[in-house]
């Protein structure tokens, strides 16, 4: 019952929300006689709405910076009470804002950067898909292509 109480408390802590299912509400049963069957549920959907928060995005570029090791070290090392999961959610809460901030001073906020190039490679890809032998716009699109990639995978 601990581990349940556990769950339900990290679950409630990172802000997900049980979708209702449809069918039977118990999943599982220990196949026993009647008066001693137990039953269970045990697969939830659970979901997480942003609602006015920013979703949060990784750039391996981070890790060329030099202050990248000692932001990770200082969030990461810090004291947190709780359940090996309340203890990572927790931790990677804590790093978030650092993490924010050497994006936003040190590499210009390179999400909006990957935005704006997705949008100019779509646009492209549509010219070129109703100009097909348009051998300039063919390059120009070839380019962005490369372009988006590279950005996209840093």
């Amino acid at each position: 019952m601990l581990k349940l109480l556990q769950f339900r408390d990290c679950v409630h802590y990172c802000g997900f929300n049980d979708i209702k299912g449809r069918g039977a509400f118990f999943t599982w049963n220990n196949k026993q006689a009647p008066a001693t069957r137990g039953f269970s549920r045990i697969d939830r959907f659970l979901e997480y709405k942003l609602g006015e928060k920013k979703e949060f995005k990784y750039y391996n570029m981070w890790s060329m910076d030099p202050e990248f090791k000692n932001i990770v070290h200082q969030s990461w090392n810090c004291q947190i009470n709780g359940t090996p999961m309340f203890k990572l959610v927790t931790k990677l809460k804590n790093i978030k804002k650092p993490l924010r901030m050497l994006n936003r001073n040190g590499f210009s906020d390179i999400g909006k950067i990957v935005v704006v190039a997705k949008a100019l490679l779509e646009e492209l890809q549509l010219a070129t898909h109703t100009n097909p032998t348009d051998l300039g716009l063919l390059a120009t699109e070839t380019d962005a292509t490369e372009s988006y990639r590279q950005l996209y995978q840093s």
